[in-house]
């Protein structure tokens, strides 16, 4: 895939804007003298404790679950360049617990996580390009993302690209082709 600059900015204002929307702002509070503290040490710069924080609240450990405060810490660590982050901020926008994010905005964090090396981001990406969610519809980039996953060890992203040659890809493609997507 060959990212051009227009579509590198677009993505940065995409994630900017996925993390503004979902914490209202862009960093956690900060505060020299506290001891350590994973709710204030989750800034853009520490993408990885920002994670940590969207996986508890995403999954309801020690707690009930909260996706308003998973989606705050995904944008952020996601905006910090954290791939998991962008992937699992993706998924949730797809289960529609994006509070208003648009299937448009899943599908580019789908492929900013593939860019930066997430496989589960590939495999997401390569559906979002199979079914035409957030993207159209085109079985070319879905066999090459299913391809890049499957790669990585993904079995699920084995199994579609095996579905996509049984379903008789090239007829796919040539129908693909002839629409110009």
């Amino acid at each position: 895939m060959i990212f051009d600059r227009a579509f590198i900015f677009f993505l940065h204002v995409s994630l900017t804007m996925a993390a503004v929307v979902a914490t209202g702002s862009c960093l956690a509070a900060d505060s020299a003298e506290a001891p350590p503290n994973p709710q204030r040490d989750c800034r853009i710069t520490e993408p990885d404790a920002c994670l940590k924080l969207a996986q508890r609240w995403d999954r309801g450990a020690k707690g009930p679950r909260d996706t308003t405060k998973a989606r705050r810490y995904y944008a952020v660590a996601c905006q910090g360049g954290n791939p998991v982050a962008c992937n699992s901020l993706g998924a949730m926008v797809m289960r529609d617990e994006g509070a208003g994010l648009t299937p448009n905005l899943a599908f580019t964090l789908f492929v900013e996580a593939c860019r930066r090396g997430n496989p589960h981001g590939c495999l997401n990406a390569a559906v979002c390009y199979e079914w035409g969610t957030g993207i159209g519809q085109n079985f070319i980039e879905a066999r090459s993302l299913y391809e890049k996953a499957c790669a990585q060890g993904i079995p699920r992203a084995c199994q579609r690209l095996t579905a996509l040659k049984k379903w008789n890809w090239d007829s796919a493609v040539l129908r693909n082709l002839r629409r110009g997507n």
